[in-house]
């Protein structure tokens, strides 16, 4: 387990919503949020046991059917990549600044964390602001461009300055500390509308360094380092809930928030159990949510395809009487494909993030490995505290670019 990070993190969410989740849960007896009945409770027990037993005979055949000796370890070619790796960085910071020539407004779509401690710091939203400042299409497309850009840019800068550091032979020490420097000012200092992104980003830079010095113990810092990031994120905002409007004045309250936040982000019973609310109304229906959830991950999609207001997320939230909550990847599949394929696309997920693991033992292109990095991280995270449109995005929108990049500086003479 502990020699896989991939293992590590999968085996750490099964832990959280199998064994945590459904202990917080039944002593709260939170079930407040979502009108469900108790049928849909004991079919959701069942499903999420459904998908346990498929992912972990996922990992069972990985485990049987890779080779007795284990691949060899590349290191990252970081000599060859000097001048490519400083070319990244002025191609994306170029980039940006472009699209702030064409809507200088962008840069409203980020906050500092400053803002923390105010209420309205959970209400930020990047989609009103897109439509604020969308009055053309040159300042539609400059807005919604930045966004993506900046977004590889928190993942790109940190680790192609590492590569640089490394290059010119700065300790390693120094060289770590430089990058997780820029790792907290791009992804905690900055942020975006959605706090999981940052500690997304951050956990790739955190791998990718990891990657670069063949050191684990790097790993294990990143995600006690996020783990209490996130604790700490979710104790102020509960406090500063209880301030604000004071509901919790007893101590089971702290469980029943904690519980509803474990219920949430981690695809708990209740939010499961939400997913039989909605019943498949046609298979072209269905078919089509599960089409507009891939589509909807590629940049430009709306416009490129034309799509409609048609969102899966809404359909669920409306079915639900609830707001803001992420579709299960399990509920989804359930909808798409019924009872017996209902783990489909977590073992799909499962078995992708598996594969690309094991392509970042054999990567020496460090922009490709950062890519490599990014799917594994969207596909275990896509199947509990991802719905698939946000996997798609990870996917989409940002490994697919970065490999790009790193496929066309590859392949560039650079002196």
């Amino acid at each position: 387990i502990f020699k896989e990070f991939i293992m590590l993190i999968i085996h750490g969410m099964m832990f959280l919503r199998m064994v945590i989740s459904p202990l917080l849960f039944s002593i709260s007896n939170n079930n407040n949020l979502v009108m469900i009945n108790l049928v849909n409770y004991e079919k959701a027990v069942i499903l999420i046991l459904y998908e346990m037993i498929c992912i972990y005979f996922i990992l069972f055949l990985y485990n049987y059917f890779r080779y007795e000796k284990e691949t060899n370890i590349y290191m990252i070619d970081v000599v060859s990549y000097k001048n490519k790796a400083l070319w990244a960085i002025v191609i994306i910071l170029s980039l940006l600044g472009f699209c702030l020539l064409i809507c200088p407004n962008a840069i409203n779509l980020y906050r500092t964390c400053f803002d923390f401690f105010t209420y309205e710091f959970t209400g930020f939203d990047s989609r009103k602001i897109i439509n604020s400042y969308s009055g053309s299409t040159a300042s539609k497309f400059g807005i919604v461009t930045f966004r993506y850009i900046f977004n590889i840019a928190r993942i790109i800068v940190p680790c192609m300055i590492l590569v640089l550091l490394k290059n010119k032979g700065v300790r390693k020490q120094f060289c770590i500390m430089i990058s997780i420097i820029f790792v907290i000012l791009l992804n905690i200092i900055i942020m975006d509308d959605t706090l999981a992104y940052s500690v997304c980003y951050s956990l790739i830079v955190l791998v990718f360094i990891s990657k670069v010095y063949q050191d684990e113990k790097v790993i294990f810092v990143a995600l006690e380092i996020a783990l209490i990031l996130t604790v700490l994120f979710f104790v102020f905002r509960f406090m500063l809930q209880s301030s604000k409007y004071g509901f919790y004045e007893h101590r089971s309250s702290t469980i029943v928030y904690v519980s509803g936040v474990l219920q949430a982000y981690f695809s708990g019973i209740r939010n499961i159990a939400a997913g039989f609310n909605i019943d498949p109304t046609s298979f072209f229906m269905q078919m089509k949510y599960f089409i507009y959830e891939i589509l909807r991950g590629i940049p430009y999609a709306s416009t490129i395809f034309h799509l409609d207001d048609t969102s899966f997320g809404t359909f669920f939230n409306e079915a639900n009487n609830s707001m803001g909550q992420i579709v299960p990847t399990l509920s989804a599949s359930y909808y798409y494909f019924g009872w017996l394929l209902a783990p489909l696309l977590s073992c799909v997920l499962v078995g992708t993030g598996l594969v690309f693991n094991r392509k970042t033992k054999t990567e020496t292109n460090p922009l490709k490995l950062v890519s490599e990095i990014t799917i594994v991280l969207y596909s275990v995270l896509g199947i509990s505290m991802y719905s698939l449109e946000i996997t798609c995005v990870g996917f989409f929108s940002l490994a697919m670019p970065i490999y790009i990049l790193g496929y066309f500086l590859e392949h560039v003479k650079i002196n």
